[in-house]
């Protein structure tokens, strides 16, 4: 397998849709800094599944989109689709040719596709699971990842080999295992919360059976007493109601009498009212006159009043007026004069503000002359400053050197005596190292053999146990599935069998009928009746749905003796058919024909009602599609197969079938097979479990002769001598190390002292010359500073005569603008005092004229006023006789009104003993009623049932009895609500208690499984881990050989022996002849091809189907390059090699290079060429 193909587009550098094709053998990728280079490996990264942002070198996941140029405009979408050659089956797909495809969007939603059909990142990752092939697998190497990989950052090393041992997935295993082990525990927590609360309704339950008993006793004795006493007051009521309808009828004749009378009186007394209506009339008419006449001397008196008021106000005003126009004119003289003054001040002040202005000019020209000269002393000054700080500091600096010069010449004295007596204490040493190692080296032999001894015996017992496992999990697995299904079928028993006990469905005549115990010949119905084929019950029930409720019974009497329960029981209405009258009719089996089935196939039933379904089905067809004479009209019935359609020979009905139909056919005959088949299934279960007890107690036995706990103790030994004597081995070398170290240090340290002596002797005379020059600068600058010192006094001088002439500059420029102001302001209050004289004296001649004109309207309307007073005299005399003849005759109608009066309250006391008799049946008819609608409501007894039952005649008072129900009642009724399905519910609850049990019991079981599946996980991970791991130490020595030379020296060591899956790895370099005591002690090519090294052997156990290296060869030098793209060579024949690259010997060593450049300034573009061709 390898990549065949890589699609860029949006892609951060990528603006345009790029294509890069991959062949065998190695592909360079160079190009420029910046240029997008290292994009490609991002692309990649990213599109394996890459999540973190620091691996792609971003902040955000959105600043992988292409965020535009200078003359582009930002993309919305980041798209890479990478091709996989799957030719060999390496990837678990059926497809020869597997395409990802990534896509991120700006608003933050992404999407995976493989092969083009979307699909969840978790699917990208199981599909490159232990491949090689990852986002974060050994395949795709930068140059940051080397130092990640030596220092083991992030735990990045034990990573690569995991991945090569192919371990990973029993990680993710463990992981999902774990995962499940919680949610046991979480669903046994649940299970006991329901247990719990179980537990307190089985003893809730079981208290409310008992209650329900004494409930349904105490109602017993409540009917009979209460039946008794109903029976008592229904016949003082009716006695009650006899009396009173007699009275009733007296008190009708009496209110009759009274009527008459009162009739005769209101004739009378409606003739006196309409004279004195008349009456009424002529007087109200005169009052409206005599109104009229007061309203209008009222108005005239008003309007007289109002104009004597005006005129007075405009005397006053008048006056008021005479005087402000006086006042006006002595104002306007004030202000005239006043700006004759004014005018004459601003001459003289503007002659003064001409002087001041030169003045001021002349002393700022003389300021900035002066502050010129002030600037170049400033710069000259400044310049001597800089040579004297340069000075000092070349002083501070050449008196340092000689400082630190002298020390380092006695810590470098000091040092060398210390290095000469530490030579004579080490040789003690190396001959104690040597022979600890060699007994060491004797022991472990002796100890391995018999360590290989033991672990070919536990290997054989091991598999044994394996073989055993697997064969316990397919029977596991088998009992699971077979459990489900019985569970299934049992839930199928139970729903259907639930249905067919409570007649789901059907109406409540039809339950009463199909459970009565006085029907002495039950039916069934035809639902129960007739059998149809699975595919056709949904047809068949649209089409019987009309019938399906029908009892079918042999004779006509048995329906009319159904139809008397019903009605006695007042239960409804149900339907029936009678087989008897079947008989004579000869319909004949329908047939089907070569387009249409008959529906009469399609059904059956027994040999007793096989008229009743030749009848029904009688020329029933079901179509696939309409037949052409579906509108023939004939007597045919045609079903459409799809059930939207069915054709009578006098209507047609037709819509969407329902999810449910076609499941109330045949239901009994459905629950007997649903009996048969779960018998069976529980059979199967029960071998089964038999089966699975007997493979457990063979896996128990095979355990119990494992020799693992004796393998381990002795693996311990093992790995105890072997860091001991890698211990010894080590401080050997350190210590030999250390000896040469010593001597290369004592040399330098010899050779460093000269250098510092003759160094000291340079630097003494160059001290003294600084010294001089320094001397020279600062006698320079202390005359500049006495320069400047005296000619800031001056400017200080001229400054100050400069401020005083300009505060008296702008003091008369201020005065100037004050006094123009002045007159303009003068000049508009002149102008508005002349409009305000003008308004005034129009005021006054408005005010004349209209006094004028009121005074002659006074003297016009006051003979008026007096003409209409006489005139409202005489109306107020006639109309005072008129009021005395009305009042007259008011009096006698008053009169009669009172006679008539009194024989209404007559009457009335009448109407309310009529009333109150009336109420009493009433109240009597109504006490009946409750009585019968209690009787019916509480008992479901009538009054005519309650007569012709038998009465049990009781000694007890009408008091007594009534006492005796209310202390029933009141018994009842502290009961409190009583559950009549109590008893059944506790014993539901406590087969669901018994059931629930059981779950839990299973829900241990398997949380046990799942311990013994991650123990096994741990075990076979371990071993390939180990396995792994020895064949990676060969291959790691062999390719560190290679690129260094046959006398270096390296190891992988596994820091602890007893948990090596979470120990640490350590690595161990000594390339030519160095004795480092850490890794990152070697130099970054060293470091590099140690990292490479352990790549290529991991690339031995397991080859990546591609490998992808951004720049590691950079600290490479020539030679090493050259191993570097020898190896990759090597390599190159079995794995797909990319290389992104600055080196032309790795260019020159690739088959195809792509270069990578930037045409459009912040776009990437790719050129490639194949080098093979030119060759």
């Amino acid at each position: 397998m390898q990549v065949s193909r890589l699609e860029i587009k949006g892609f951060k550098s990528f603006g345009d849709k790029v294509v890069i094709n991959f062949d065998e053998g190695i592909t360079g990728i160079v190009g420029p800094n910046g240029c997008g280079k290292s994009n490609i490996v991002d692309a990649i990264r990213w599109v394996l599944g890459e999540q973190k942002t620091r691996n792609l070198r971003s902040e955000k996941m959105e600043n992988v989109i292409f965020n535009g140029s200078k003359n582009r405009k930002p993309q919305q979408l980041a798209e890479v689709s990478i091709t996989f050659n799957n030719t060999k089956g390496i990837l678990p797909s059926a497809y020869s040719e597997v395409i990802v495809t990534r896509k991120y969007f700006r608003t933050g939603d992404s999407e995976y596709q493989l092969n083009g059909i979307p699909c969840r990142l978790k699917d990208i990752n199981e599909l490159f699971l232990d491949t090689g092939i990852g986002s974060d697998s050994y395949a795709i190497i930068e140059l940051k990842m080397v130092d990640e990989i030596l220092n083991d950052k992030e735990n990045s090393r034990r990573l690569l080999f995991e991945e090569a041992a192919g371990i990973s997935k029993f990680k993710v295993r463990k992981k999902q295992t774990l995962k499940k082990l919680e949610e046991t525990d979480a669903d046994l927590e649940r299970l006991e919360d329901v247990l719990f609360e179980i537990a307190k309704n089985l003893k809730s339950l079981e208290r409310q059976a008992k209650l329900c008993e004494k409930y349904f006793s105490l109602k017993e004795e409540h009917k009979t007493l209460s039946l008794e006493y109903a029976r008592r007051n229904i016949a003082h009521h009716q006695t009650t109601l006899a009396t009173l309808e007699g009275n009733l009828q007296q008190e009708t004749e009496l209110k009759k009498t009274l009527a008459e009378h009162l009739e005769a009186l209101e004739e009378e007394l409606a003739g006196h009212k309409t004279a004195a209506n008349d009456l009424q009339e002529q007087l109200t008419a005169q009052q409206k006159v005599a109104n009229e006449k007061t309203y209008n001397i009222r108005q005239l008196e008003n309007e007289i009043k109002l104009k004597s008021e005006r005129t007075n106000y405009l005397k006053e005003r008048i006056g008021m007026l005479r005087q402000q126009i006086s006042q006006e004119n002595m104002a306007l003289e004030q202000t005239q004069e006043t700006i004759g003054q004014l005018q004459q001040d601003i001459i003289s002040i503007q002659q003064e503000y001409v002087e001041s202005e030169q003045q001021v000019s002349l002393l700022r020209q003389e300021i900035e002359q002066a502050n010129a000269h002030k600037a170049d002393l400033q710069k000259s000054s400044a310049e001597v400053v800089n040579q004297q700080r340069e000075k000092q500091h070349s002083l501070y600096q050449v008196r340092k050197d000689i400082e630190v010069t002298q020390v380092q010449v006695v810590n470098l004295t000091s040092e060398l005596e210390r290095l000469t007596a530490q030579k004579q204490n080490e040789a003690e040493y190396a001959d104690k190292y040597l022979a600890d190692m060699a007994e060491r080296e004797e022991i472990l032999l002796e100890q391995q053999s018999e360590l290989d001894l033991l672990v070919q015996q536990e290997n054989e017992l091991q598999a044994r146990l394996e073989q055993t496992e697997v064969d316990l999990q397919l029977s596991r697995t088998s009992l699971t599935e077979l459990n489900r299904k019985i569970d299934a079928k049992r839930n199928q028993y139970n729903l259907t069998k639930s249905l067919v006990d409570n007649l789901e469905g059907f109406p409540d005549a039809i339950k009463f009928l199909y459970k009565s115990k006085t029907w002495e010949k039950p039916a069934p119905l035809l639902s129960d009746v007739i059998v149809c084929q699975q595919e056709y019950k949904s047809l068949i029930e649209s089409y019987l749905e009309p019938y399906m409720n029908f009892f079918v019974v042999d004779t006509t009497e048995d329906a009319v003796e159904a139809i008397k329960l019903l009605n006695n029981q007042n239960k409804g209405r149900a339907n029936f058919i009678v087989l008897a009258e079947l008989e004579d009719l000869d319909t004949g089996p329908t047939l089907s024909s070569a387009k249409l089935k008959a529906a009469y196939e399609v059904v059956t039933t027994t040999e007793r009602y096989e008229k009743l379904r030749q009848y029904i089905l009688n020329e029933v067809y079901i179509s696939q599609e309409l037949p052409a004479d579906f509108f023939s009209g004939d007597h045919r019935t045609f079903i459409l197969r799809d059930g939207s359609v069915i054709k009578k020979p006098l209507s047609i009905s037709g819509g969407s079938v329902g999810l449910f139909d076609g499941n109330r056919i045949g239901r009994k005959q459905n629950l007997d097979n649903l009996a048969q088949e779960l018998e069976t299934l529980v059979k199967e279960a029960e071998t089964l479990k038999i089966k699975i007890n007997t493979q457990q107690q063979v896996i128990q036995n095979l355990k119990g002769e494992t020799r693992q706990q004796v393998i381990k103790e002795t693996e311990r030994i093992i790995s105890a001598q072997q860091q001991e004597l890698m211990g010894i081995r080590i401080r050997h070398e350190q210590h030999a190390l250390s000896q040469q170290t010593n001597h290369n240090k004592e040399a330098e340290l010899t050779e460093r002292l000269e250098d510092l002596r003759y160094k000291s002797y340079e630097l003494v005379p160059q001290a003294e010359m600084l010294q001089q020059d320094l001397q020279r600068i600062e006698s320079e600058l202390s005359s500049y500073n006495d320069l400047l010192s005296r000619h800031n006094d001056l400017i200080q001088k001229v400054n100050q005569v400069f401020n005083e002439e300009n505060i008296q500059y702008h003091q008369l420029k201020n005065r100037l603008t004050s006094v123009q102001q002045e007159i303009n302001y003068r000049q508009k209050s002149l102008e508005t005092g002349h409009m305000r004289q003008q308004a005034q004296q129009d005021e006054l001649l408005r005010a004349e004229d209209e006094i004028i004109a009121a005074e002659e309207y006074v003297l016009d309307n006051t003979e008026t006023l007096n003409q209409l007073l006489a005139e409202r005299k005489l109306l107020t005399e006639e109309l005072d006789k008129l009021e005395k003849d009305f009042f007259s005759l008011r009096g006698e109608i008053d009169s009669k009104d009172k006679t008539i009066r009194e024989i209404q309250r007559k009457r009335q006391n009448a109407d309310e003993v009529l009333i109150s008799m009336q109420q009493a049946i009433s109240d009597s008819k109504i006490k009946l009623v409750a009585i019968q609608e209690r009787l019916a409501a509480e008992f479901n007894i009538t009054e005519e049932d309650l007569t012709q039952l038998p009465s049990q005649p009781l000694e007890h008072s009408n008091e007594e009895l009534s006492s005796q129900i209310n202390s029933i009642k009141t018994r009842l009724d502290n009961m409190g609500p009583v559950n009549p399905m109590a008893a059944e519910a506790y014993e539901e609850i406590s087969q669901r208690d018994k059931f629930i049990k059981e779950q839990k019991a299973d829900l241990i079981n398997a949380k046990n499984t799942l311990l013994q599946t991650i123990s096994e996980i741990d075990q076979v991970a371990k071993d390939k881990f180990l396995e792994s791991f020895e064949m990676i130490k060969e291959n790691f020595t062999r390719v560190f050989r290679s690129l260094f030379s046959d006398e270096d020296t390296c190891d992988l060591v596994i820091a602890d022996m007893n948990n090596p899956l979470e120990s640490k790895i350590e690595i161990m370099a000594r390339p030519k002849g160095k004795r480092p005591l850490t890794i990152n002690q070697l130099s970054g090519g060293e470091k590099t091809l140690t990292a490479i090294s352990l790549l290529f052997a991991i690339y031995l156990l397991k080859p990546a189907p591609f490998c992808i290296f951004d720049e590691v060869d950079a600290p490479l030098d020539d030679a090493n390059i050259d191993k570097f793209n020898n190896i990759v060579k090597t390599f190159s024949n079995d794995s797909q090699f990319i290389v992104v690259t600055h080196n032309k010997r790795t260019m020159a060593s690739t088959d195809v290079i792509y270069g990578i450049t930037m045409l459009e300034p912040g776009v990437s573009r790719v050129i490639p060429v194949d080098l093979r061709q030119l060759a």
